[in-house]
């Protein structure tokens, strides 16, 4: 009896055997075509994504423990913004996580249609708060400068996102670029290159996050994008370079969380968004009361060939930029016309008519002497005037017994800095400091003094102590930096 069975089960298996063969070799067949590869991702060089929105957008907020949110993007008054973001991270020789950067879009509305920018950041895996790259560059050490929305973008808008990684023994770039600019910087030469772009997780991580995502959310650290219910779009391909120069599509699957608070497990950025549906399989975005997808991440590379994608052509332009803080006064800069940009001193109201001119107060820089503003924060002013031209007046007024400073920069679309300058010093109540400036150069020259009359100067002092108040109470309620300056906090107990 036991010799039949073992007959019998070795024609069975021999039966079996071919088909076996047959399904594996389908099964190859079906799967070899998103496969990742290579499987490490150690080899890439170069990472391509496009996204496309057709209608739609987004309000931004901040929210501290139980606090109520509050509104991102003050211009000066808030307004509707989100963001995109390619992020990933940079391994070195050995595959050690070594870099974290971060290809940014911000897209604000501004009188009824988005316009945009750019930001580019990285990081060390060593040291988490301190950016080693945040451009557009800001005068503080550990922060970025606020976005300004400065190309129109209405919708619908093709995004698209480049980073490479070239060089040698000695001198190794990445380089980063998206619609509205582009940037080459050094990796340091700590770092042991030749580097490499991270792209599919090798193993998975479920409770971690992927090194490479293109998401959709809020502005600001730890803000939350919650999306219009007409937001459409299709997601785009996203392609990878070897370092044997060949292209490759990669295969994408959606950053999904059951929870918000699952995003801080499974992004590496500290933003999230509610409100949206990435279906990878039809290529489509768009608004779903409940879902919590954020994005997409890389789950494989084909192995096949591909065309090399077209790169994106970002503006040249030319920005000057003004950041001014102080508890007790205001900056007004003036063009040779007297339009203004700043705090009117007439009226009180904040003012952009300087052609090409923008205004951010969502800003805030810590100081070390906390007695000089509540919980250590000065509240800052920034401006910026777009291809600047001719002389400027710029005009510091105290509403009261206060410190000052201005630091100026002019710099490029493609981040070259052309010139900066500044200057500090302290004013008393109704005393104000008057200099012309040549935007060529950022050369100050002294100019006639301006004094308030005495009508003015009570209103200015009232209107200066509530501006300060109510920047008291947003940093009281967001107590968030100057932009998105920290890596996730490690969650090594969830992976």
């Amino acid at each position: 009896m036991f010799a039949e069975e073992v007959a019998e089960t070795g024609l069975l298996r021999k039966a079996i055997a071919p088909s076996l063969i047959v399904i594996c070799f389908l099964f190859a067949a079906a799967t070899s075509s998103r496969l990742a590869f290579p499987s490490n991702s150690q080899q890439v060089v170069s990472v391509w994504s496009e996204i496309s929105i057709e209608k739609g957008g987004a309000y931004s907020t901040s929210t501290m423990n139980e606090l109520p949110a509050v509104r991102d993007c003050l211009r000066p008054f808030p307004i509707d913004c989100f963001s995109l973001q390619q992020n990933f991270w940079i391994s070195d020789q050995s595959g050690n996580q070594v870099l974290w950067a971060r290809n940014l879009v911000y897209l604000g509305s501004l009188g009824g249609a988005y316009h945009g920018t750019y930001s580019f950041q990285v990081f060390s895996w060593t040291n988490r708060d301190q950016p080693l790259l945040c451009e557009p560059e800001s005068n503080s050490s550990t922060a970025c400068r606020s976005p300004f929305y400065v190309d129109y973008s209405a919708f619908p808008q093709t995004l698209k996102f480049y980073a490479h990684i070239s060089g040698n023994n000695l001198h190794n770039i990445l380089q980063m670029a998206n619609n509205f600019g582009s940037v080459a910087w050094e990796i340091p030469p700590t770092v042991t290159c030749p580097c490499f772009i991270e792209t599919v997780s090798s193993p998975p991580q479920p409770w971690g996050s992927w090194p490479f995502e293109l998401v959709a959310v809020g502005i600001d650290n730890t803000a939350s994008a919650t999306f219009r219910n007409d937001t459409k779009g299709t997601i785009g391909a996203t392609l990878v370079q070897t370092v044997d120069g060949s292209w490759h599509q990669a295969s994408l699957g959606a950053v999904r969380c059951v929870q918000l608070q699952d995003c801080l497990r499974m992004l590496s950025t500290q933003e999230n968004s509610m409100g949206l549906r990435w279906d990878t399989e039809l290529g489509l975005i768009y608004w779903s009361k409940d879902a919590l997808d954020q994005g997409v991440h890389i789950v494989g590379i084909m192995p096949a060939q591909t065309n090399p994608p077209v790169l994106p052509a970002p503006r040249n332009e030319t920005y000057f930029y003004v950041e001014f803080s102080s508890t007790l006064a205001y900056l007004t800069l003036f063009d040779s016309s007297r339009r203004l940009v700043g705090l009117d001193p007439q009226t009180g109201q904040f003012e952009a008519t300087v052609p090409n001119s923008s205004l951010v107060l969502d800003s805030y820089i810590p100081v070390k002497d906390s007695s000089r503003f509540m919980l250590g924060y000065m509240p800052e002013e920034e401006l910026l005037i777009v291809n600047p031209q001719g002389e400027y007046q710029i005009v510091v007024t105290a509403g009261g017994n206060t410190a000052y400073s201005v630091f100026l920069s002019k710099v490029t679309s493609m981040n070259q800095m052309l010139a900066t300058n500044g200057f500090a010093g302290s004013l008393i109540m109704g005393d104000s400091k008057s200099l012309q400036l040549n935007s060529s150069n950022l050369a100050l020259t002294a100019s006639a003094k301006a004094t308030l009359s005495p009508n003015i100067l009570g209103m200015a002092a009232i209107i200066i102590t509530l501006v300060s108040f109510v920047i008291v109470v947003l940093s009281l309620l967001a107590r968030r930096r100057r932009r998105i300056l920290r890596l996730r906090p490690d969650y090594d107990e969830f992976r």
